[in-house]
């Protein structure tokens, strides 16, 4: 039942976790204590049109090195909460923009708040902390863009 309420008060926490965990990437320490060691599962509705962006990302993950890793969690965090709303050719091209040391802030910046949502035992209070979070963080990634 955590898995379920996690995701609905953070959504996409369980990929990142997975990824972060599966590619002991430096942004681990922002991890709950409880979800540095285990196994995550990732259930996929298929139906759902953001169903193919990540059964996509999943086949590919293993090939990449940590800052496109890390330009994954970034992207697939503000689609995650964002939806259809996020323009992710933008994002990806901002991102592309951006040097080693901002993606690296950026993804901290988003793992950090996404771990403090799901810690959250409102869903209220968990969608707004992110939305004043991803929300200055897209921010800062459209201003790279210059």
């Amino acid at each position: 039942m955590n898995f379920i309420q996690d995701e609905m008060k953070s959504p996409g926490i369980h990929f990142r976790r997975r990824l972060i965990t599966e590619h002991n990437l430096d942004v681990r320490q922002f991890l709950s204590d409880g979800d540095r060691e285990h196994s995550i599962h990732i259930l996929v509705d298929t139906s759902a049109t953001e169903s193919n962006s990540l059964l996509s990302a999943l086949a590919h993950q293993d090939s990449l090195d940590e800052i496109t890793l890390q330009k994954l969690i970034i992207k697939h965090t503000l689609v995650s909460f964002y939806g259809d709303e996020c323009n992710v050719a933008d994002i990806e091209k901002c991102l592309s923009l951006c040097a080693s040391e901002s993606v690296e802030k950026f993804c901290e910046e988003v793992v950090r708040c996404s771990e403090q949502a799901a810690q959250y035992t409102s869903k209220e209070k968990a969608r707004n902390l992110l939305a004043d979070k991803l929300g200055t963080v897209l921010k800062k990634i459209n201003s790279s863009c210059g």
